[in-house]
């Protein structure tokens, strides 16, 4: 026996077992997302008894019961003590065997309800006069809902106004259960409480054949119930996988050190220098003043002497003002060679990057990309395979990864001392180590038993989001 709990929004399904044993409850979710035990359904007698509890009683007519036997095809409402809706429970064959299917004929619109002038008429107290319409035209379906009380559900969720259908939708009305194909319906009669009232639809049974009419039953079993061009071919699979790279860094060139000179080496030209000038200076005014020699005649000597004495001061210091232009110099078209070597392995790295992140962004779409997938049968559409290293994997959600790259560079050592372009390579190694922004994998391969835990709101629609990348991707023949 199969239980379906009708709610406002929509309709939750339990199965319970065939040995009638033991007792179950028939769970739902509150106002509060939370999940909660309504009413619990037991064995008594070998027959399944609906039981009220503290906070949940079944009603009938402003009458609270404490159990009630279930009956298939047969409505029971329930009433939480913390909510003013009341429910309804619905028991159902596991299996139902009443379908029957019918040919539209033309196009046109089939009014749904309890009134004799309806073209589907459904004798039911919980249904209105006019619950619902369903218009055809040209392949396509809509069904309408005319503010019905009980309202109208597809796929088990409850529809307002005008919805869409799609081929194999189930349309619920209070028991009544329509399936809708391309050109035809199935229609359940709940105990025989269905008739139709229309020249729009015509009895087709399209799975017995009537021997006797071989010509139909040729043309039945020739005929497709989808057109040519809605039938889907799967494309070959060409999509590049994320292989680790590996960037090289050298180190910088050494830095130009000044040459050093020994103290001795330095003093040494200087003081002999300085001792030759002075000597030559003391002679030529001694011989001056001893009458050897004139004034006139010694300025060569002494001028000899003070450009001796002053070369001895300014060379040394122009000679270290010229060394240190050139080191300068040096060492800025090092820094200048060695950051435009940087930058072009920044480029390098970028481009990576933008290579990586791409490469998840088109291998891990969107749920809404997904939903295109299916319905625009993109090539992309049940492409993964078995042998395929994605096959499995879903998209989580958005965040960041680290990059599939391998940074070699040589570990600085002991040095007297430090080089801070040698800094520059561990700044742009921190600053590119991860992909941001890309979708986070889980693999069902890898990770064959997972659970998921939260808000029942939450993980619900997640749940439905990791189905809808299965169903996209992966291929029934998997």
């Amino acid at each position: 026996m199969k239980i379906l709990l009708i709610k406002n929004n929509r309709l939750y399904s339990y199965v319970l077992p065939k040995e009638v044993k033991d007792n179950y409850w028939i769970t739902d979710i509150d106002s509060f997302d939370n999940v909660r035990n309504l009413i619990n359904v037991e064995a008594e007698n070998g027959k399944w008894v609906l039981v009220s509890n503290y906070d949940t009683h079944i009603i009938d007519a402003n009458s609270m019961y404490e159990k009630f036997a279930l009956e298939e095809y047969h409505f029971y409402s329930i009433k939480n003590d913390s909510e003013s809706s009341i429910y309804y429970l619905y028991a159902i064959p596991d299996i139902e065997k009443t379908y029957s299917s019918y040919k539209i004929v033309s196009n046109g619109a089939l009014d749904i309800g309890s009134n004799d002038k309806n073209a589907i008429v459904y004798k039911n107290v919980l249904v209105n006069d006019v619950q619902a319409k369903l218009d055809y035209e040209d392949g396509i379906w809509n069904i309408y809902d005319n503010n019905s009380k009980m309202g109208v559900y597809v796929n088990d969720k409850r529809i307002t106004n005008k919805y869409s259908l799609e081929y194999g939708d189930i349309i619920f009305i209070s028991g009544l259960k329509i399936v809708i194909m391309r050109d035809f319906i199935l229609i359940n009669n709940v105990l025989g409480k269905v008739k139709l009232n229309t020249k729009l639809l015509m009895e087709y049974n399209h799975l017995n054949f009537n021997i006797d009419n071989t010509k139909e039953r040729e043309e039945d079993l020739n005929r497709s119930l989808y057109a040519k061009e809605e039938y889907f071919y799967r494309s070959p699979r060409f999509i590049e996988d994320i292989i680790k790279e590996e960037v090289v860094f050298d180190n910088p060139p050494p830095k130009i050190s000044p040459q050093e000179t020994s103290l001795i080496l330095t003093i040494g030209p200087m003081f002999t220098m300085a001792l030759t000038s002075f000597s030559t200076a003391f002679s030529t005014i001694n011989n001056i003043n001893s009458g050897n020699s004139t004034w006139e005649k010694s300025i060569p000597s002494l001028v000899m002497a003070g450009s001796m004495f002053l070369s001895m001061l300014v060379w040394p210091v122009i000679s270290r003002i010229v060394d240190k232009k050139r080191l300068k110099k040096k060492e800025e078209e090092r820094v200048r060679k060695y950051n435009e070597y940087l930058n072009g392995k920044i480029k390098e790295i970028d481009s990576i990057i933008v290579k990586q992140s791409q490469t998840l962004k088109d291998k891990y779409t969107t749920l809404d990309e997904c939903a295109s997938t299916i319905l625009k049968k993109k090539s992309s559409l049940w492409q993964r395979s078995i042998n395929q290293k994605d096959f499995l994997s879903l998209r989580l959600g958005i965040g960041n990864m680290p990059i599939a790259v391998d940074f070699n560079y040589s570990k600085e050592g002991f040095r007297m001392e430090t080089d801070e372009l040698k800094n520059h390579i561990t700044e742009i190694i921190e600053d590119k180590k991860q992909l941001t922004d890309v979708p986070i994998v889980f693999s069902l391969v890898e990770k064959n038993i997972t659970s998921i835990i939260g808000l029942p709101s939450l993980t619900h629609e997640f749940f439905k989001g990791q189905l809808l990348q299965l169903i996209t991707y992966h291929s029934y023949e998997f």
